[in-house]
């Protein structure tokens, strides 16, 4: 799960820089980008399946299934903070 923030974070940050975005998106952008776990739970369960992964199938359904959910906890609201400190949400006062 860290090595995917991690990875999600350089790609954000590099990508950013390489586009020459406004600072503040490039400071902030990654937050946004941790809730999308979609598709991985389709994969593991096709890896579940697969005899090939018998031994460690259970292993891997669980690690997946549970930084998906903290995944998917975690990321709405990093990225509502992420969209607040790039500036592109304002607070309701402002």
């Amino acid at each position: 799960m860290l090595f995917r923030i991690a990875g999600k974070y350089l790609g954000a940050y590099w990508g950013a820089k390489i586009a020459k975005a406004d600072s503040s998106i490039v400071k902030h952008m990654d937050g946004g980008l941790i809730p999308q776990a979609g598709i991985v739970i389709g994969l593991v369960l096709n890896v579940y399946k697969m005899e090939a992964f018998g031994d460690i199938a259970e292993l891997l359904l669980g690690i997946v299934m549970g930084t998906t959910i903290i995944n998917e906890l975690l990321g709405p609201v990093m990225t509502k903070y992420s969209l607040r400190k790039a500036g592109e949400i304002k607070k309701k006062s402002e």
